[in-house]
Parts: structure tokens; C-alpha cells; sequence
């Protein structure tokens, strides 16, 4: 597959579609149609414990957004994952660019684990807010009328104290 020089707020585009790109800086973005493993990849300054979820999950990610030698986005099981991890400004303004990417993608820590990370692909789980104040809350596959009724029974069963990250008020997000 060719690569194509675009702008560097192309680039996202082109990912986007499954399309090889290189800016005109240090932002490019590569597509591996059959998985990382096979395509090769290089993790450059992501935290190890992204690396290391990416080198498990090799064989589902099929497009890589890279700035400089770092992935700052990629495409694993049809969702676009984006790390919150802060790198140098020139890194910072090619994240800028991610806005564009279509509206199913999901931020996670630094510091998430496999089982996390698995949890918001499937929908169960999402992490919310920036930087040091990133939490979890329930995902889009637990934000139906039927899970909040569970919610609700389960508080009214086990007396559940409303300060309790598993209160229904906590865990719903079904009314927001």
C-alpha cells in the first residue's frame, strides 16, 4: 500500500479510512489489514503497560496513528482506542488532530490494565474525565432501562451507601 504526504490534519482522516498517510511533520498513520503482529509496529515512548496490551491484542488492530515513533491512536475491534498520556508539545498538538476521528473511540489511562482495556471494547465498562481525575463508569451496553432497574434492586437489597461506587447513582448513566 502506498503512502500518500497530506497535511497534517489529514492524517486522521486517512486513518480513518483505512488509508496509509504521512504528514508533513512527524504524524503518519499506518493501516495493517491483517493485525500489528503481521504489519509490524514499534511502541516508541507509550507507557509499558499500553505497549504491552498492544503487543496482546497484535492480531485486532488494523490502522496505527503514530506521532513521531509513538502510537497516539489505533483501531482495535472496530473502535478507535486514544491513550491519555501527555508527550511533548509537538506530540500534543498532532492529539489535537484526533478530535476527528469518528465517533466511537474510547480514552484510557496510562496505567489500564488488559482486563480493563477489554471491558471498554466490549461496551461494559468507559473511562471518564482527563489526566489524574480519569475514573471508570458503566459502559454503553450498561446504560439501558433494564440495567438501571438491576441497579435500583441491588441498592434496595443490600442497602447499598449512596457515597458507594456501586450505587445505582454512581453506576447508571442511563439518565444522563
Amino acid at each position: 500500500m502506498s503512502v500518500r504526504t497530506v497535511a497534517n490534519c489529514d492524517v486522521v482522516s486517512f486513518a480513518a479510512n483505512g488509508k496509509n498517510a504521512q504528514g508533513y511533520g512527524n504524524l503518519r498513520t499506518k493501516s495493517t489489514p491483517n493485525g500489528i503482529a503481521r504489519g509490524g509496529w514499534v511502541s516508541g515512548e507509550l507507557p509499558n503497560k499500553l505497549a504491552a496490551i498492544m503487543r496482546e491484542r497484535a492480531d485486532s488492530i488494523v490502522q496505527v496513528i503514530y506521532s513521531y515513533n509513538t502510537p497516539i491512536a489505533w483501531l482495535d475491534a472496530g473502535a478507535w482506542v486514544v491513550p491519555n498520556v501527555s508527550y511533548s508539545v509537538t506530540s500534543s498538538k498532532h492529539q489535537g488532530y484526533l478530535h476527528r476521528l469518528p465517533s466511537r473511540h474510547h480514552s484510557i489511562p496510562w496505567d489500564c490494565s488488559l482486563e480493563e482495556y477489554l471491558r471498554v471494547l466490549n461496551g461494559l465498562m468507559q473511562f471518564v474525565g482527563r489526566g489524574k481525575d480519569m475514573r471508570t463508569a458503566p459502559g454503553s451496553r450498561l446504560t439501558n432501562p433494564e440495567t438501571c432497574k438491576l441497579f435500583l434492586d441491588l441498592d434496595a437489597q443490600y442497602n447499598e451507601d449512596p457515597r458507594s461506587p456501586l450505587h445505582h447513582d454512581n453506576r447508571c448513566t442511563a439518565h444522563m
